[in-house]
């Protein structure tokens, strides 16, 4: 009598096992992987100059960033804020070298 085909629901099913990936899936990966570049993402002139007077007026006080209605016309939350002074921070700091808060 032939075998049933096996239900693959049933608990004693066994699936063939199956190359995860084929060759030619493997080479796509190995290229993009060879030529990805982090691209460099740079800050508008208005934008450095918005997280410049925010440092101006409030040194490293997140909240009152958040809160300062007059500089804060995007509504930048306080974590977006923080990250966004972070990396113009970073970005002066390669440029002229360490930044001190007044």
């Amino acid at each position: 009598m032939p075998e049933e085909p096996q239900d693959p629901l049933d608990s004693d099913y066994e699936a063939e096992k199956v190359e995860a990936k084929k060759e030619g899936a493997r080479a796509l990966e190995e290229y993009a992987n060879m030529y990805h570049e982090k691209k460099q993402r740079w800050l508008a002139q208005g934008e450095r100059q918005m997280l410049q007077d925010f440092i101006d007026a409030h040194g490293d006080d997140y909240s009152k960033m958040f809160w300062d209605k007059k500089l804060n016309i995007d509504q930048l939350t306080e974590k977006q804020i923080k990250k966004k002074i972070q990396r113009y921070l970073s970005d002066k700091e390669k440029a002229l070298g360490p930044y001190k808060y007044d």
